[in-house]
């Protein structure tokens, strides 16, 4: 796991196999899902797909989505960096 940034009360890292039920429970959610697409994933094995897609992005993009701990370092959330290839 490559820690990307670390204050004292924030922790932004790459996601892991770890983080399986955190990408579960976040993405399965409806209401979250309204402001990323409205597609929730439906199973923990759609979130070891989405953090393995994820996890390419890394390799081919050197940027992606990250897991968001905050303060007691269990799961928050994700953070987006968007990458766009100039045409």
């Amino acid at each position: 796991m490559k820690i990307v940034i670390e204050t004292s009360r924030l922790l932004i890292r790459e996601l892991t196999h770890t983080d399986y039920p955190g990408i579960f429970e976040l993405d399965s959610d409806p209401e979250v899902h309204q402001f990323l697409g409205g597609n929730p994933i439906s199973s923990i094995e759609d979130a070891k797909k989405s953090i393995e897609l994820i996890r390419t992005q890394y390799i081919q993009n050197g940027i992606g989505r990250w897991a968001s701990p905050i303060e007691t370092f269990t799961y928050e959330g994700v953070t987006h960096i968007w990458y766009e290839k100039k045409q």
